[in-house]
């Protein structure tokens, strides 16, 4: 379930892929298998890291040994620290990060690769925010990834444009930011709906409540404003369709049993008799009837409540789910932020030639998002902007 945490613990987990460190991640940096040189990790870098629940940067200051023991230490860029401690393996490092952040302990394991100075890899673990899986690192000697710009840029219309884009996991995540507040924005399609993963941190010295009903998205396609769904509105879709997939396989079950109860029955023996004559005759028969059997009631009753519990147990797992991610209204205090997914009518899909001077078919939405007395802008999907010529 969304929730709002501490800005300087927790919030650089999520900078760019909604992925985060967690309370026993590994990371292992990949190396060049060709260096000449055993891999030296000793100075400071740069990490950008994401994983299934949120991402970040990190600052991370390393010692190395004759021995190729690794030990250091971390801290994020809003606040959040902790020690390292690792072994280097040929181009390979196998290392453990602990937060000692009281608000928000964990550690977090993973393997990394390093090749011309740089590492990528992946990790696991726990922390504040729960269980992260699946997580992705990349390290960078400090000086080697670009930091967002001194001045904040404005389109024509004065909202607050994206800095850079990320990739993690193949999903990508717009970056945004100003001096009150903090987003980091992923949208694609799912079913029926068009989805946004949003972190929205308060950058500011006072509180902020934040509105996701009051996120705009236009479809550039059809030129419609798709309406916010809310949450409650999806359970109940999913309600009505479980009611009637439930009716469906009730009816079904009842038809296939009814087809069922109609049996043939195959009789033969031997036959003999006697004319009026008084002469006898003797043969064998053979026939075929149909029979409806009686329904088994009680055992077609016990399997449609069978059925009925499993998609039950599916629904509720699904709406569980969307209960916890679902993002709502929310203050945010001085140094937080919270995390969330908002739902929108699926956009409408078109050749965007006219946009991008190529054959391509796609959605195309354009997403305000509101935060205190600004407003930041976000083209989806990204390809569609990346293709757009530039004036």
């Amino acid at each position: 379930m969304p929730n709002s945490r501490s800005w300087p613990t927790c919030l650089a987990k999520w900078l760019f892929s909604l992925s985060a460190l967690t309370s026993t991640a590994h990371v292992t940096l990949p190396l060049s298998a060709q260096m000449e040189r055993p891999l030296d990790t000793s100075g400071d870098w740069i990490a950008v890291f994401g994983d299934s629940a949120s991402a970040g940067t990190l600052a991370l200051h390393l010692s190395q040994d004759a021995n190729g023991h690794v030990t250091g230490n971390y801290a994020t860029t809003l606040g959040g620290v902790g020690i390292a401690a690792g072994q280097i393996d040929g181009n390979q490092l196998a290392l453990t990060l602990a937060q000692t952040q009281a608000q928000c302990p964990g550690a977090y394991r993973g393997s990394v690769t390093f090749s011309d100075g740089a590492g990528d890899g992946s990790f696991s673990g726990n922390d504040c925010l729960g269980a992260h899986d699946n997580g992705v690192v990349s390290l960078h000697r400090k000086g080697g990834v670009a930091a967002p710009p001194a001045s904040v840029p404005h389109d024509s219309d004065g909202n607050v444009q994206p800095y850079t884009l990320n990739y993690e996991n193949g999903q990508a995540f717009w970056l945004s930011h100003s001096d009150s507040a903090f987003l980091a924005v992923a949208g694609n399609t799912a079913g029926d709906y068009f989805r946004l993963t949003v972190l929205v941190g308060n950058s500011s010295e006072e509180p902020v409540t934040f509105f996701p009903e009051a996120i705009q998205v236009s479809d550039q396609n059809s030129g419609k404003v798709l309406p916010y769904t809310s949450p409650e509105k999806i359970v109940q879709r999913i309600e009505r369709r479980v009611a009637i997939a439930s009716a469906l396989m009730a009816f079904g079950s009842g038809l296939q049993a009814y087809s069922n109860s109609m049996v043939t029955i195959h009789t033969t023996g031997q036959l003999s008799m006697y004319d009026h004559q008084g002469d006898w005759a003797q043969g064998s028969y053979f026939g075929t009837s149909s029979v409806r059997l009686p329904l088994d009631t009680a055992r077609l009753q016990a399997q449609n409540a069978q059925n009925n519990a499993m998609i039950a147990q599916s629904m509720n797992r699904g709406v569980a789910a969307l209960t916890r991610s679902a993002m709502r209204s929310q203050t945010l205090g001085p140094k937080t932020y919270m995390v969330g997914k908002v739902f929108f009518p699926r956009p409408k899909v078109a050749n965007v030639k006219a946009l991008t001077g190529m054959d391509y078919k796609s959605y195309f939405v354009k997403v305000i998002v509101p935060v205190g007395n600004e407003n930041f802008v976000f083209l989806f999907p990204v390809e569609v902007s990346q293709a757009m010529p530039h004036k």
